[in-house]
């Protein structure tokens, strides 16, 4: 069911179950966030909608600090990372957020070991405007705070 309404043309009732999802998969744990689902929340990370793509940006995050490291780097991560390429400044901004609570739960490792070369990736890439380069080193710039505790 929750697939079914995910694929709703109303970017309302897409963001409605997304609202719950975390709560969903709280109960259910994280063997329920895999396969169709986690492409679900790919796809749904190119949606026409920002708001549709800002609460999945904020669901990835908040599943990966609920479920741990593991689980958000082997399932939640590739769809996570998106906000950094993503045309709309509050979803920037918003995963910028959501990263510092990861980085904070993770802690200083997983910034080295993970996201930095991710990141570094992402700033490499070909024909990645400007804007998606401040948002990489922005996303850089504040998890250094979380290096230096």
């Amino acid at each position: 069911m929750l697939l079914e309404l995910i694929k709703d043309e109303h970017h309302e009732v897409k963001m409605g179950v997304l609202a719950e999802l975390q709560s969903v998969a709280m109960v259910v744990g994280p063997e329920m966030v895999t396969g169709t689902l986690l492409m679900s929340l790919s796809n749904l990370m190119k949606d026409p909608k920002w708001r549709v793509r800002m609460a999945v940006t904020q669901l990835t995050a908040n599943l990966g600090k609920e479920f741990g490291k593991e689980f958000y780097t082997k399932n939640l991560e590739p769809i996570f990372l998106q906000f950094l390429t993503d045309n709309a400044a509050s979803v920037r901004d918003m995963g910028i957020e959501k990263l510092l609570m990861l980085a904070t739960e993770f802690k200083a490792d997983w910034i080295v070991n993970s996201y930095i070369p991710k990141a570094n990736d992402i700033l490499n890439k070909e024909k990645q405007g400007y804007l998606y380069r401040m948002a990489v080193l922005n996303s850089i710039n504040v998890l250094k705070h979380s290096l230096l505790i």
